[in-house]
């Protein structure tokens, strides 16, 4: 079966994606994450409410720019 990944379909796997990290937050203590992300769309929710929740942040290259950018060091 072959899909297109539009952007209603990119907009439901964010909310999931969204949906699930809440949940682990939730129910788990979350210290440390790795993000490594193509598209840079989206996330600056996520980095927030994981720095909101001092989580320490490790990334890669443009993505590590990205949320440096976004005024987290």
């Amino acid at each position: 079966m072959l899909t297109k990944y539009d952007s209603l379909t990119q907009k439901f796997a964010f909310a999931c994606f969204n949906l699930f990290i809440f949940e682990i937050m939730v129910n788990l203590k979350i210290k440390s994450a790795l993000i490594s992300v193509f598209s840079k769309e989206g996330i600056e929710e996520i980095v927030n409410e994981l720095i909101k929740n001092n989580v320490t942040i490790y990334s890669t290259g443009g993505t590590y720019d990205f949320i440096k950018n976004l005024g987290h060091n």
